[in-house]
């Protein structure tokens, strides 16, 4: 199901070494919360570049993602939500007109709208405070 992806040593200026994946692999894993209000579950997938479906826009990821150097990028990364699951012992999630009982799960479409509903009721908690940056869009704006 699952590819190996290898990872390659990179050196860089003044001596830092680091272990790169090349450009398109893909990684799955899974973030788990706790107490999460709806906005705030929204901040999470908001700043993992997801707005309004559970497939997010490219973002920074890690400890280089803003230097530049000739013919290498680092950090670019899209998250892409597979399911929203609810422990048995957890409350239901509302957000938008979507609901997701204890022990349910959020998957495809039903997914993409919540996922849409949690990232507006962020930017309504937030207003202002949340900025929009497009990281990725702004380093391709500085290469050229």
């Amino acid at each position: 199901m699952s590819e190996r992806v290898e990872l390659r040593q990179v050196d860089l200026p003044a001596g830092e070494r680091l272990l790169a994946a090349p450009p398109g692999s893909a990684f799955s894993g899974a973030v788990a919360f706790a107490s999460l209000r709806p906005w705030e579950l929204g901040l999470l997938l908001y700043g993992m570049g997801l707005r309004g479906s559970r497939l997010g826009r490219p973002v920074l990821l890690g400890k280089v993602k803003y230097r530049r150097y000739p013919n290498l990028t680092f950090g670019v990364v899209r998250y892409e939500a597979t399911k929203l699951e609810l422990a048995p012992f957890s409350r239901p999630l509302e957000a938008g007109g979507m609901r997701v009982g204890p022990g349910s799960t959020a998957e495809g479409e039903p997914l993409d709208r919540l996922a849409q509903a949690l990232v507006g009721a962020a930017r309504a908690e937030l207003g202002a405070e949340l900025l929009d940056v497009d990281e990725v869009g702004r380093l391709e704006q500085l290469k050229a």
